[in-house]
């Protein structure tokens, strides 16, 4: 289940794709948010709106939506993630052998539970927005996954970037940023310098090499 927002059509087919190679038996369930529905043609459009709010508010509402949703069925088990995020191995679910579990992006210097991506296997899982704070004491508010979870953290091989181009658990591929400018809370701790351009153009180019070579 995904909420896809402007600018997030290119990741459809990558992140079908990579449903198809990985998981079995699935349910695409998506919230469009001020996006077109014409690519959605093999996904159940639970929701959908052409609202101004803040992006974050809008993702919120959009994730509510697919809870309620998920909720109204049988379904053995929930998969929430973002909509540049999605499983890369075969036997993700076998590895997590039936455990609640999400990502925390601690590379960001976050502690919360991040909803990239969110395994569920028992209904108990809720979504907020509230006030937060980073492991350097700044405050501020976040959305954040809500229950029990085993923590994915981050497990590449390979960083070509601190906070792009991620692997959870060696299970998921998170790129960070993929529908939006990339900003984040922890630039200035990582003293970052020039662009990310170049390894985009490879992930585009060959998303299955790219992926090798960092996981």
């Amino acid at each position: 289940m995904s909420v896809f927002g402007e600018n997030s059509s290119k990741w459809l087919s990558i992140q079908r794709e990579a449903l198809d190679k990985t998981t079995v038996n699935f349910e695409h369930a998506v919230y469009l948010n001020n996006i077109e529905h014409t690519d959605f043609n093999r996904c159940t459009i639970v929701g959908s709106t052409l609202s101004s709010d803040d992006g974050k508010i809008q993702h919120y509402k959009g994730l509510l939506k697919l809870l309620d949703y998920a909720r109204s069925g049988d379904y053995r088990a929930w998969l929430v993630f973002d909509c540049d995020c999605f499983p890369i191995r075969k036997d993700w679910e076998l590895i997590l052998d039936g455990r609640n579990s999400c990502i925390i992006r601690t590379e960001n210097l976050d502690t919360f539970y991040h909803p990239s991506a969110v395994y569920c296997t028992d209904g108990c899982l809720d979504f907020v927005v509230d006030k937060q704070k980073n492991l350097l004491g700044a405050e501020f508010d976040e959305l954040r996954a809500v229950g029990s979870f085993f923590p994915l953290l981050r497990t590449n091989r390979v960083n070509y970037h601190p906070l792009k181009y991620g692997v959870y658990y060696d299970i998921f591929y998170h790129h960070c940023a993929g529908s939006r400018k990339f900003q984040t809370r922890s630039d200035n701790y990582y003293m970052i310098n020039g662009t990310t351009h170049e390894y985009d153009e490879e992930f585009f180019k060959n998303v299955w090499e790219f992926i090798r070579k960092i996981h």
